[in-house]
């Protein structure tokens, strides 16, 4: 992983003025009934380090934005740096904005925070503001390999002509920002000598050069959002949205680096559940961790109330296979297929499109496939795992033993096998079908309750049967004929 140098800032000059540009106020004819909509200005919070908390909450601000009908984004930004990954995907993000896009650097735009600042339409700063030192290193803080960092500088470099062509110094100012071999000359002034990293002050960065003059970075020195809005619009013009960051959506990023193992460890914890005619704790948790995963998604912006009823679909199909009709199969597979469906679709990029419509993002839709894959391999290894090692452990008395009767003192009576340890029933040993067997359900044997499958045919509840095998959690029966003992 590679992110950017977040370094000091070095004092050096700066780019654009599009000081003015005030709107005009549009003269237009209204019945007395229609009520004119205030424009609104939406500000996005940007603040700390840059990774995927902070890529989550750009993505669903501009997602409300455009379903709003937002006219302004102003993006209020306070950072060191963070991942070049999260960073590229914020600046892609920000270009499906159809309206204006403002970055109110409100102390620090360092490193990263430099890239998506260069993004947006207009650069405001706040007094004693700073931004630059935007040079990428690998996610240890070491240099990267030359040949490895001539790749990525000539990828950003082309980033940043895509993302600055429309004005006369933001490119190169950028530029200087990023590679210390590139030395920055304007109007034969050396701004950036070769070797070093250019930073620029507020002050800096609004100074106007050229013929017409034209700033070298920014537009204004504000002090507030409030006033960049009074500056640019007029006073009492545009309303100003705030948008929320909770603690959930904190707590959601972290969930999504751990997205395969919790729907390992839940499946694992399912399939102990589904050898057991009871629901219990062990189940309980493992629907949990599933339900985060999904629940992970829905907050983070990146799920619809669709995925929502698909995933409670998919369960509901799951308790009819394992409590309704158990052994029936397609119940059960249909079920795993609603719940991988709709994990995959909560977790995949969904965009509105102005004018009404969405577009799907079919990368995400790929990775997040492939989370769900990563998820149910890991499960079926803990389960082969599982299934090797715990019959042979105290563990599996417990939780295999699933049910027993109740003896006359109030004890619960247990089924011994040959050895005289606590466990599956000896071959012969007889009993009668608690849950009909199609071919999969439960028995009891020798007062204890047991998953039990039959090989041909089925059994319904009341059958008497005797064992003839017994696999790693369950027993191997068949029915005992009338007249047969």
């Amino acid at each position: 992983m590679f992110v950017f140098a977040g370094l000091g800032a070095i004092a050096q000059p700066a780019e654009e003025e599009v000081l003015g540009n005030e709107q005009e106020a549009e003269s237009t004819t209204v019945e007395e009934t229609e009520v004119k909509t205030q424009p609104e200005a939406y500000v996005i919070p940007i603040q700390g380090q840059i990774g995927s908390p902070t890529l989550y909450i750009i993505r669903r601000g501009v997602k409300e934005a455009i379903e709003l009908g937002i006219d302004v984004i102003i993006l209020d930004i306070n950072t060191p740096g963070g991942e070049l990954g999260s960073t590229l995907e914020i600046m892609e993000i920000l270009d499906k904005f159809e309206g204006d896009t403002i970055a109110y650097v409100n102390n620090e735009a360092i490193s990263a925070g430099a890239f998506i600042s260069i993004t947006t339409d207009y650069i405001y700063f706040s007094p004693g503001a700073q931004i630059g030192a935007a040079e990428v290193v690998s996610g240890t803080g070491e240099e990267i390999p030359e040949g490895m960092k001539r790749k990525i500088q000539s990828y950003l470099n082309a980033k940043i002509r895509t993302y600055t062509e429309e004005y006369r110094y933001r490119g190169g100012v950028m530029r200087a920002m990023t590679d210390p071999d590139y030395e920055l000359v304007i109007e034969g002034e050396v701004f950036s000598e070769e070797g070093d990293l250019l930073s620029l002050t507020a002050k800096e960065a609004i100074t106007p050069y050229g013929d017409p003059p034209e700033n070298l970075l920014g537009v204004a020195i504000v002090d507030s959002v409030e006033s960049l809005l009074e500056g640019r619009f007029g006073e009492d013009v545009y309303a100003v949205k705030n948008f929320e960051v909770s603690w959930s959506e904190e707590l959601a990023q972290f969930m999504q680096g751990i997205v395969p193992i919790l729907l390992a460890v839940g499946g694992l914890l399912l399939f102990i559940e589904f050898k057991t005619p009871s629901f219990g704790l062990i189940g309980g948790v493992g629907i949990a961790l599933i339900v985060i995963v999904f629940a992970s998604n829905y907050v983070a912006g990146l799920a619809g109330h669709e995925a929502l009823i698909i995933f409670f679909v998919g369960v509901a199909l799951l308790v009819i296979e394992i409590f309704i009709f158990p052994g029936a199969i397609i119940f059960g597979l249909l079920g795993l297929l609603a719940v991988a469906g709709s994990l995959v679709w909560s977790m995949t990029d969904i965009w509105p499109e102005y004018g009404g419509g969405f577009t799907i993002d079919w990368s995400s839709v790929m990775n997040s496939f492939m989370m769900v894959v990563y998820g149910f391999l890991g499960a079926l290894v803990l389960i082969l795992v599982a299934m090797k090692v715990l019959p042979a452990t105290g563990l599996s008395r417990r939780i295999m033993h699933m049910e027993s009767s109740p003896n006359p003192d109030g004890t619960q009576s247990i089924a011994l096998n040959a050895t005289g340890n606590k466990g599956l029933p000896d071959l012969g040993a007889t009993g009668v079908v608690i849950t009909d067997l199609h071919p999969i359900g439960s028995v009891e044997v020798d007062g204890g309750r047991f998953e039990a499958a039959v090989e041909n045919g089925e059994l319904y509840r009341g059958d008497r049967v005797k064992v003839v095998g017994r696999r790693s959690f369950s027993l191997l029966v068949e029915k005992i004929e009338e007249g047969e003992s």
